[in-house]
């Protein structure tokens, strides 16, 4: 067997423009995480709501569960906005799989 590692793998020393892909992955992976997070938080916010039986309680706690739940989502969605804000400012290619563009005015 060779023991050379795969093809996609090279000895290259490690390069400033890897620090883009990492940081772009790592973002990517946070935000997938993230919007996991709210829509368990929506779904439990609704069993809540379902289970609460018209108990005045039950149903503020189910309320409060789906309100921070959107409210997460609100968050994540301005995050991945304002970090495509960034990147056209920037001018780099943090995300490579969008094809979402904001055009800033030139000041």
């Amino acid at each position: 067997m060779d023991p050379s590692p795969p093809s996609t793998f090279s000895n290259d020393p490690a390069q400033l423009q890897d620090i883009e892909f990492i940081f772009g992955n790592l973002v990517s992976l946070v935000l997938v995480i993230a919007l996991i997070a709210v829509v368990l938080m929506i779904v439990i916010g609704g069993f809540k709501y379902i289970f609460a039986s018209g108990d005045p309680k039950g149903v503020a706690d189910a309320r409060n569960t789906l309100t921070w739940a959107f409210i997460g989502l609100a968050m994540v969605v301005i995050a991945w906005f304002i970090l495509l804000l960034i990147q056209e400012i920037m001018g780099s290619q943090i995300f490579p799989i969008t094809n979402f563009r904001i055009d800033v005015p030139a000041i």
